[in-house]
């Protein structure tokens, strides 16, 4: 019987309408020049590095 610490795995479902939202989100950021490199850094990382689908 599970306890309340064993891990369960799951999936995570996005919808493709979703991600695209969030690409054209993230596409469309504007940052102020505060923190901008490590930001945008971030930024960009989330829309064309990391593989949303795999995940």
């Amino acid at each position: 019987m599970p306890t309340e610490t064993d891990l369960t795995p799951y999936r995570i479902e996005i919808p493709p309408p979703a991600l695209a939202d969030l690409s054209d989100r993230l596409r469309r950021a504007r940052f102020d020049d505060v923190g901008r490199s490590h930001v945008q850094g971030l930024v960009d990382y989330w829309r064309d590095g990391y593989d949303w689908r795999a995940r």
